[in-house]
């Protein structure tokens, strides 16, 4: 199945090694997905700068780095192997999520928010 990656935030800015991203993925049959790909070393920070040190997150995706080659590998592997329901969330339609956007067609791979694109 063909599939979108949207960064929820500037994607320049990761550190791929030690960081968390918001993704959307969408999906040519129409649906979007919604969850964060968190980095091991980015979980223990975040556990060791908490207080009480302990970590919980909902559509969370654990990744060796946030690398697109990572990232690619990891959303091509959750497909095939039909997991994407178990790792994050159907947030609706590519029409009910994006204003701009009535197909597959008009999302961009790799995308960046764009003011006014997102309902």
């Amino acid at each position: 199945m063909e599939y979108k990656i949207i960064f929820m935030s500037t994607y320049e800015e990761v550190d791929v090694l030690n960081d968390n991203i918001d993704v959307k993925i969408v999906l040519s049959s129409n649906l979007v997905y919604a969850g964060t790909l968190y980095t091991v070393s980015n979980i223990m920070d975040l556990i060791e700068n908490t207080f009480p040190q302990y970590f919980i997150a909902e559509d969370m995706i654990l990744v060796k780095d946030l690398s697109y080659i990572s990232i690619n590998k990891v959303i091509i592997d959750i497909l095939e192997k039909n997991l994407i329901q178990s790792c994050m969330s159907m947030i609706g339609t590519i029409t009910e999520v994006f204003i701009k956007a009535n197909s597959f067609a008009d999302i961009k791979n790799y995308g960046s928010p764009i003011k006014g694109f997102y309902q």
